[in-house]
């Protein structure tokens, strides 16, 4: 996806953060009108992107949904997040923020960030809703993630879907599965 294509190099990033750009999409009426006349009038963009960028399989998604979301969307993502998610899918593993160095020194007293101690994660109930189509949270790396977190993880589960199906999908059954692990806590 997107994310292995920008993560082979430093090279757009370091173009964005040598132009000072702090937020990525940051909704104004340039981005809200464009994305909005796009998804309207050419919803085929719209799916083709999320093909590459979130959703493997955007056919399993409702493009009058989509169309709806698209109209509250862009919502802005921060740069440095960006730039984190790269730094991990760069050194092949979960870490805190790279700062360089000399930062990391003050930081984290290290050179190098520290991986983020996720089998230290005690006593706190963990449902994950899984997309095997999902281009951000690939199935490799979650299944990974559920090792770290052992007995955390109370509920599990894997659906045809990509990342925004889970909000824009035609098939919405997994609420269901969502209701079912929320209600011993609901206190109803």
């Amino acid at each position: 996806g997107l994310l292995k294509f920008l993560g082979a190099n430093n090279l757009a990033i370091g173009l964005v953060k040598l132009l000072g750009i702090k937020e990525w999409f940051y909704p104004n009426i340039y981005t809200n009108t464009l994305f909005v006349n796009i998804c309207n009038y050419a919803p085929i963009i719209c799916e083709t992107n999320l093909k590459y960028i979130t959703d493997g399989d955007p056919t399993v998604n409702d493009r009058e949904i989509l169309r709806i979301y698209l109209g509250h969307f862009p919502g802005g993502l921060s740069v440095q997040t960006l730039d984190h998610e790269l730094q991990m899918y760069q050194a092949q593993r979960f870490q805190y923020f790279d700062y360089g160095k000399k930062e990391n020194l003050e930081k984290y007293g290290t050179e190098t960030p520290p991986e983020i101690p996720v089998k230290k994660i005690n006593g706190m109930p963990i449902a994950m809703f899984v997309g095997n189509s999902d281009l951000l949270g690939d199935v490799k790396d979650i299944q990974w993630l559920k090792e770290q977190l052992g007995t955390n993880v109370i509920h599990y589960k894997e659906y045809d879907y990509g990342c925004a199906t889970f909000y824009i999908g035609k098939d919405m059954s997994y609420l269901d599965d969502l209701v079912n692990v929320m209600r011993p806590y609901s206190g109803i």
